[in-house]
């Protein structure tokens, strides 16, 4: 019983997660990657025009650098909540019996 217990508890905290993240990261970083390369010619222009060009392509450049931050920071804070709102409270907290909250 308590075996099963756990594989629900890894169920509910872990899968979703995981394969939520795994549905996520590719298309982020695709548009993510093409919109930073879409800026580069932007930045590094000096023609005219280049000086009211390049002031609105630096905060973009850097929200789509702070994207990438993102997208792999905000899952691990709401990982660890639920893992710690789920944890099954009548078991001792073993130290070797760590489940991570991403798969290898």
């Amino acid at each position: 019983m308590a075996l099963r217990v756990v594989e629900i508890w890894a169920y509910t905290t872990i899968n979703p997660r995981v394969l939520g993240t795994q549905k996520r990261v590719r298309p982020a970083m695709m548009t993510i990657a093409t919109t930073i390369l879409a800026l580069l010619p932007v930045l590094t222009s000096t023609d005219r025009g280049s000086d009211v060009m390049i002031p609105m392509a630096i905060p973009t450049f850097g929200g789509m650098l702070f994207d990438i931050v993102t997208v792999f920071v905000v899952p691990l804070p709401y990982c660890s909540l639920e893992e710690f709102r789920l944890r099954p409270r009548h078991q001792e907290r073993d130290p070797t019996s760590f489940t991570p909250c991403v798969s290898p």
